[in-house]
C-alpha cells in the first residue's frame, strides 16, 4: 500500500469520525463529498503561484508602463492595471493603477508581457528585467511574489548575446539571466 493511499484512507476514516465538515490532515484535505486533494505548500517551502500567476507572479491583466522614456538607454517600468485605454482622445496615453504604490498615472509607453525565453534575445529587442535580485554575476528571476510585484523592473534593448551558451545576455550594460526577463507582446 502506497503512502498516498494510506493517507487517503486515514483521511477518510477521520472524516467519518469528525462529521460532515472538511478535514485537513497534513498535506491531505478531505471535503464533505469525500474528494481528497493535496493542500497548498507551506509558506517558504518554494514558489507558490496563485491562480492566474505566471512563473514571475504576473497576472493576465498586468501591464508594464513607464511615464518617462529616454531616447536611448534603460528606463524604469512599473506594473499596473489598465484603467483607461490609449486612444486618439487621450493622445495615445493610457491610465494605469500602479500595483506597487496604489497611485494612478498616465503613460505613453505601455505593454503587456510574457516571460522571456532564450530565443527572444536578439540584438535590439526590448526586454523588461527584474532588478531586485542579482547574484553578483547577473540579474536573476524574482524570488517571490512580493518582490516581483513591488520590486524594481527596468526595460532596455538586448546589446550582446555572445555568452548565450552560458545562459547570460546583456541588455544595455547589464548582464541578465533569461528567468529575470519578460518580453512585450501585442
Amino acid at each position: 500500500m502506497t503512502a498516498w493511499l494510506k493517507g487517503a484512507l486515514l483521511a477518510g476514516a477521520c472524516a467519518v469520525l469528525c462529521g460532515c465538515g472538511a478535514v485537513q490532515l497534513g498535506p491531505l484535505q478531505l471535503d464533505p463529498s469525500g474528494a481528497v486533494a493535496v493542500a497548498a505548500a507551506e509558506p517558504g517551502s518554494g514558489p507558490a503561484y496563485g491562480p492566474g500567476d505566471d512563473v514571475q507572479w504576473m497576472q493576465v491583466d498586468d501591464w508594464f508602463f513607464a511615464t518617462e522614456v529616454p531616447e536611448s538607454g534603460w528606463f524604469r517600468t512599473r506594473i499596473g492595471k489598465l484603467k483607461v485605454a490609449a486612444s486618439p482622445v487621450t493622445k495615445g496615453q493610457a491610465q494605469f493603477f500602479d500595483v506597487r504604490d496604489a497611485t494612478e498615472a498616465w503613460a505613453t509607453w505601455h505593454t503587456r508581457t510574457r516571460p522571456a525565453v532564450a530565443a527572444d534575445f536578439v540584438l535590439g529587442a526590448i526586454m523588461i528585467c527584474f532588478e531586485g535580485s542579482n547574484n553578483g554575476e547577473a540579474y536573476q528571476a524574482p524570488p517571490n511574489k512580493t518582490d516581483a510585484r513591488t520590486g524594481q523592473w527596468f526595460a532596455a534593448k538586448v546589446t550582446d548575446t555572445s555568452d548565450a551558451f552560458k545562459g547570460l545576455y546583456r541588455i544595455d550594460t547589464y548582464i541578465v539571466k533569461v528567468a529575470a526577463c519578460r518580453v512585450p507582446v501585442k
